[in-house]
């Protein structure tokens, strides 16, 4: 994977596991992709293929380099991450004579042509999906598909993402208030991440209290800061609101929240941040979009909210400061490991 996204970080954590388990792992990326270098830093073992060249004699050197390295350190399964790198670790897998698995991190409807069919009917053996609502949408082309395929939700490391105390060395740096009830929304400056709903939530919010302040924290992408403080103006709330650059550690600044938003509108195959917040017994106010519905129990791990719906996200957020105790169960259960293994909620 080019990018370090959602999917990339999904077969890195997986791949953890894997090796955390016992097992022999070894990472294949594209050579420079950033997703190859942090698999690399994580303490993955990664061999360099060009999975993504134009170049069609670079694509045939690729598919060799891939099976001699197979054969050389007697791999057993391949998984493939990514619907671009399906074919070439298809051919590979049937070439070493081993089974090839699929696994399912984002969004994107598989293609109908007869090809891919014949590529998920005939050379893959098994299908690993993020989320069911990925597994439905495959089921709408392969409706047996479920006979052959699991959804594993994503995971983050407990070690980094646990209660603590609220960080006062962030709560100083930008000089935030740790007396008032402090929202946020930490993702990518993106159209589908949906800050707007978020910013129009608050404006209804204060309506009621001003002891609410929203922090959001990300990236610039097709969305512009600039644009963001244009609508916190128009609808009054710019002084509620303090705007971030991608923050890091993450963690520390999750540890000031007092309720987590995620307000996507699509995408959320897997929501890295919404399982951070809930590691971390922070509440959420999160849209009924994707994997969001299966890893969130409304009412439980915090409330669910249709998604474009700013009424409906002020009206939870205000039921979760209101209400101290319910504010204190929610945290108790995102907290609670031995719930989650029970409900099924991601560890």
């Amino acid at each position: 994977m080019r990018w370090w996204n959602a999917c990339a970080y999904y077969a890195i954590s997986i791949a953890l596991a894997q090796k955390k388990l016992g097992h022999d792992v070894w990472v294949a990326g594209d050579p420079g992709f950033l997703a190859t270098r942090y698999a690399r830093q994580a303490g993955l073992t990664v061999v360099e293929v060009p999975f993504s060249p134009r170049n069609p004699f670079r694509y045939l050197g690729g598919m060799r380099q891939l099976h001699c390295f197979i054969q050389r350190n007697k791999i057993e399964i391949i998984n493939a991450h990514r619907p671009e790198d399906h074919l070439l670790a298809a051919l590979v897998a049937r070439k070493a004579g081993i089974p090839l698995v699929r696994t399912v991190g984002d969004v994107r409807a598989p293609r109908t042509n007869i090809l891919n069919r014949y590529l998920h009917d005939h050379f893959t053996r098994f299908m690993i999906f993020s989320a069911a609502a990925n597994l439905t949408r495959y089921q709408s082309y392969w409706p047996d598909i479920d006979k052959k395929s699991v959804v594993i939700h994503g995971g983050v490391n407990h070690e980094i993402f646990y209660s603590r105390e609220k960080n006062t060395e962030v709560l100083k740096k930008f000089d935030l208030d740790e007396h008032k009830v402090l929202l946020g929304q930490i993702g990518r400056l993106s159209v589908v991440k949906d800050f707007s709903t978020t910013i129009k939530a608050l404006a209804l919010v204060v309506e009621e209290r001003q002891d609410v302040h929203l922090i959001i924290s990300g990236q610039e992408g097709k969305v512009k800061v600039s644009r963001l403080k244009e609508l916190a103006a128009s609808y009054n709330v710019e002084r509620y609101i303090t705007f971030l650059d991608h923050y890091s550690p993450v963690e520390a600044l999750i540890s000031i929240l007092d309720i987590g938003i995620v307000a996507s509108k699509g995408s959320e195959a897997i929501c890295r941040i919404a399982m951070e917040y809930m590691s971390m017994g922070i509440p959420l106010v999160a849209t009924e979009v994707n994997v969001l519905p299966e890893i969130i129990i409304d009412r439980r791990n915090g409330l669910i909210v249709p998604a474009e719906d700013p009424v409906g996200m002020a009206t939870a957020i205000s039921e979760i400061i209101n209400d101290q105790e319910f504010r204190r169960n929610i945290k108790q259960h995102n907290l609670d490991a031995e719930y989650r293994r029970e409900e099924g909620a991601p560890e």
